[in-house]
């Protein structure tokens, strides 16, 4: 996964979710934020930013790496990029 700073991974989300991403970073809970993307020719294209924090099911990006989102193979979705904020 590669690490990017907020504006450059908003930058990448598409405009009409960017309002949802921007209301995910500021809630207390959030502690990074990770892209996942569909790889399957027939799904490219497809994806979905998940909130990490300590009290969510995700604790961290790097908790994220390795996985994938959804079951079956053709509509999964693998983390591409990810943002922290600074601690502090």
């Amino acid at each position: 996964m590669i690490k990017l700073d907020y504006d450059d991974f908003i930058q990448r989300i598409a405009p009409a979710a960017r309002a949802a991403i921007e209301r995910w970073w500021q809630s207390p809970g959030t502690s990074g934020l990770v892209y996942f993307e569909n790889r399957d020719p027939g799904h490219r294209g497809e994806a979905s930013v998940l909130a990490v924090g300590p009290e969510r099911m995700v604790k961290s990006p790097r908790d994220a790496e390795g996985t994938h989102l959804n079951e079956l193979p053709e509509l999964r979705q693998y983390p591409l990029f990810y943002c922290e904020k600074k601690a502090g």
